[in-house]
Order: C-alpha cells, then structure tokens, then sequence
C-alpha cells in the first residue's frame, strides 16, 4: 500500500512540470486571447458561464481528417481542457 501511495504522490508531483510542456494543438497557443482566436476563424460555440466553446472549420496547422476544430477558454484565454 504505501509503495502505491509513494507511485502516485511521485505521480501528482510529475503531472504540473509535464503539463507545463505539453504544446497546443494545431498552431495555437496556451493562453492565447478569444480576439487572437477569432482571427483564425474561431467563433463562440456555447459559454457555460466561465468556460466558453468556441469552434472553427479552419486552424492554423490544419489536420487533413479534421471538420471542425474546438477550443475552450476561460476568462478570456484559451486553456488545456
């Protein structure tokens, strides 16, 4: 038991700096303002009061299998959901 509970204290501990890391997708990035999204074709989807959906057809790193791109934000920037 306490060998698991080391695993996932090592594990909590581990996730901030990796998450730190991780890139956003498809030419965006973390924190980037609703104004910067809708210039990239970004328009509100649905606003669940403190998250907002936005949706795109387009993005700047564009996926050949993608329709439709989503991107959440909240207060104004867009965050990893």
């Amino acid at each position: 038991m306490q060998r698991y509970l080391m695993f996932f204290t090592a594990l909590l501990l581990a996730m901030p700096a990796y998450s730190e890391e991780f890139p956003a997708p498809f030419g965006l990035t973390w924190k980037m303002s609703e104004k910067e999204l809708r210039s990239h074709g970004f328009s509100d989807a649905s606003n669940t009061g403190g998250l907002k959906i936005m949706q795109s057809f387009s993005a700047p790193k564009a996926w050949s299998k993608a329709e439709k791109y989503y991107a959440v934000t909240y207060e104004g920037e867009l965050v990893k959901a």
